[in-house]
């Protein structure tokens, strides 16, 4: 399982009083109980902040811990006065139409893995029952997610560990009550590897590759490596793989695709074949399948994509499984695509998955349900 974010939160209250006048015990506590909180991701933090009266709340975001940070400190920064170098503050007002409710405030941008520090600064908009100047500071302090960590199986198929990478998208982190599609992407042969120490061969091409340079995709995506022994992608293996996403996250069992490049068009192909009851559409990049068993994923929407001058894979491995598929009686009710690209060598790929060749592949998969 990957490591999921680790945030620990503690409570820091500071209390401030004018020269004049002294804080009555009776009056009201701003903050609730356990509050404020956080969800975290790999590149955001979302506050949650309840306060049992009016007021507002200023915070300010650091990459450090900050020593003896007081509530005129924390506003001075964010309101830009400070000189502490903040990475992210604002102030939100607590209505007393919100008072008791969740408000939720959202950071984003920031670094996967890194430690931040979030200091809150609460101010009351009255002073109930006497005047006073109540000033409360809270701290949470969290690591972000990694956000594309390694993780690991044991394959019954494989008898041994198959490693992979496995993106979760940030609203996974951030709206824990939701499912979310899954996108399986099957590496190429030059990628394969012992699934620990060359497990970054699988960040050269595809999803991987997009999400390790920054992209975000509206799906979980795991990408396994192949070991080095294995002349191809067992359906059994990705049958586990996808067993292991569905135990571990929040899987949307109707939303599940399968994309792959090269040896993995093969093994998307093959996959499609022999489970097509489990995806709901397949991308086979520079692949080649069975077309004797084509009729057997028929239900399965296919978008293959070839190189017309691909001297690996000749083009007719995609072609003739296109065609396969759409000759098959009754005609599936989505006929099956393929884009072919004139002058095109073996690399296919690049240009499909980061869509520059102008084919939006991950809106197109993501129509589908099963």
């Amino acid at each position: 399982m990957p490591r999921l974010a680790r945030y620990a939160i503690w409570v820091l209250l500071l209390s401030a009083c004018s020269s004049s006048d002294t804080t009555d015990p009776l009056s009201p506590q701003l903050w609730s109980a356990a509050q404020p909180s956080a969800t975290v991701g790999s590149e955001s933090i979302q506050l949650h902040i309840v306060l049992a009266r009016a007021g507002d709340v200023s915070y300010s975001v650091y990459a450090t811990a900050q020593s003896s940070l007081t509530a005129a400190q924390v506003r001075e920064d964010a309101d830009g006065a400070g000189g502490r170098a903040p990475v992210r503050v604002g102030t939100t007002e607590i209505t007393q139409a919100l008072v008791e409710d969740t408000v939720a405030v959202l950071l984003q941008g920031l670094t996967p893995a890194q430690a931040y520090y979030v200091y809150l600064a609460g101010t009351p908009a009255t002073a109930d029952p006497a005047p006073s100047d109540i000033d409360e500071v809270r701290t949470v302090s969290t690591t972000l997610a990694e956000r594309q960590p390694a993780a690991s199986l044991q394959s019954a198929a494989l008898g041994g560990a198959v490693g992979y990478y496995a993106y979760l998208p940030e609203d996974h982190y951030l709206h824990p009550h939701e499912k979310f599609p899954l996108l399986v992407f099957l590496h190429g042969s030059g990628e394969k590897g012992n699934g620990t120490t060359e497990l970054n061969r699988v960040l050269v091409h595809g999803p991987p590759k997009l999400i390790n340079g920054g992209r975000d995709l509206p799906f979980i995506v795991i990408s396994p490596q192949l070991p080095a022994a294995q002349g191809g992608w067992p359906t059994g293996v990705v049958d586990e793989l996808i067993n292991k996403a569905i135990a571990d996250y929040r899987v949307d069992t109707t939303r599940m695709y399968v994309t792959g490049l090269s040896l993995g068009g093969y093994g998307t192909w093959a996959y499609a074949v022999a489970k097509p009851g489990r995806l709901a559409a397949v991308v086979p990049i520079a692949g080649a399948g069975s077309t004797g068993q084509a009729c057997t994923m028929k239900g399965v929407p296919a978008w293959a994509f070839h190189g017309d001058a691909d001297g690996t894979v000749n083009m007719s491995g995609s072609v003739n499984m296109v065609n396969a598929i759409n000759a098959c009686s009754p005609p599936p009710s989505v006929l099956a695509q393929l884009t072919i690209y004139p002058g095109v060598g073996h690399d296919s790929w690049t240009r499909t998955y980061d869509g520059t060749a102008g084919h939006d592949i991950y809106a197109w998969m993501l129509q589908y349900h099963r």
